[in-house]
């Protein structure tokens, strides 16, 4: 069934719901069966939690700079 459903997918281009529908089988089964292909996402909007994140490691990156450019705590200023 796995080769089945892959074949499905790339060999003629149907959507997942094409799938679902012509084996009859759950959306879940057809994507836990697809192979998983990794990229990078370039959109001009992003998502919410992407623009949540990136203003995390901004802040994370501030505060670090912040911490090594201050002497050191037991530096005595004369």
């Amino acid at each position: 069934m796995i080769f089945h459903v892959e074949s499905y997918c790339y060999g003629s281009g149907k959507t997942i719901l094409e799938i679902q529908i012509s084996l009859n089988i759950s959306r879940a089964f057809v994507q836990a069966y697809l192979t998983y292909k990794k990229c990078v996402y370039i959109v001009k909007e992003r998502i919410l939690n992407a623009e949540r994140i990136r203003r995390y490691r901004q802040r994370k990156k501030a505060k670090k700079d912040i911490i090594n450019s201050c002497p050191d705590p037991g530096y005595e200023m004369v």
